[in-house]
């Protein structure tokens, strides 16, 4: 396994952890919180440098659904 298959690996794990757990929290800021002990997994990645922003866009994408 390559770097690149390694850190692109990692970013889809970060996604998955995500969409497995967001309708635990009632809030993007437990969710925000949460979220942050997995950002490691973005190391490597374009998303590292955008981290909230990342975060944020996946709660709206969620929710968005539910509008």
């Amino acid at each position: 396994m390559g770097m690149s298959t390694y850190i692109l690996d990692n970013q889809q794990e970060f996604y998955d952890i995500a969409d497995k757990n967001i309708g635990n929290f009632k809030n993007i800021s437990e969710f925000e919180e949460f979220m942050m002990k997995h950002i490691d997994l973005l190391r490597g990645t374009e998303d590292e440098y955008w981290i909230p922003e990342t975060i944020q866009e996946i709660w709206q994408e969620k929710w968005s659904k539910y509008q």
